[in-house]
């Protein structure tokens, strides 16, 4: 029900993911594909009240469109990629980005060795702009993390690789902690 959303938002959530596996509010990447549910707009339409971002990572493309339809404020995907370098389709596609970009959101990239890092943080940007990725991670999520960022701290070296690169400081300073911070300051709470 998505009106549980205000129980939680008492107890201090603020991010909302509508599905992890198949659920009364949405379909994912790996299951049926399916959209959003009444329920799942609902819970859209509650978290935008609310104050509660909401999280694509993990939603089917059909649940992803629809949010792109009904969602008025800024979302994130916090650990999504690019399928076009990683045809997997709990990443997002070209489209989804394009999309994702026309409205502002962040994408956070999940932490990869370094060359595909950057390799993907630049086709991100190619895509949909210096303003709609920023990183972020699914730590608890995998089994074991790719050579050279074993822990959260190895996260730190990301801004010198991406200087390497080519990246301007700016973007380097945007995909940190800016993006971010301009999305979190147009959805949350004051």
């Amino acid at each position: 029900d998505a009106e549980n959303l205000r129980h939680f938002f008492k107890l201090g959530v603020r991010d909302v993911i509508p599905a992890w596996k198949d659920n009364a509010f949405s379909g994912t990447a790996f299951g049926k594909n399916t959209s959003l549910t009444e329920e799942g707009v609902r819970l859209i339409e509650l978290a935008e009240e609310l104050g509660v971002m909401v999280d694509v990572s993990h939603l089917s493309d059909a649940a992803f469109a629809k949010v792109c339809e009904v969602a008025k404020k800024p979302f994130i995907a916090s650990h999504s990629n690019c399928r076009a370098l990683c045809p997997s389709p709990r990443n997002l596609t070209d489209m989804s980005s394009e999309k994702e970009a026309f409205r502002e959101k962040v994408r956070e990239l999940p932490r990869p060795e370094a060359d595909w890092i950057v390799r993907h943080i630049k086709h991100a940007i190619n895509v949909g702009g210096e303003d709609c990725i920023g990183l972020g991670g699914d730590l608890d999520g995998i089994s074991s993390m790719p050579r050279g960022f074993e822990t959260i701290a190895d996260y730190a070296t990301i801004p010198d690789l991406l200087l390497q690169a080519g990246l301007k400081p700016r973007q380097v300073e945007k995909l940190c902690f800016r993006n971010f911070l301009r999305v979190f300051r147009e959805v949350l709470p004051r």
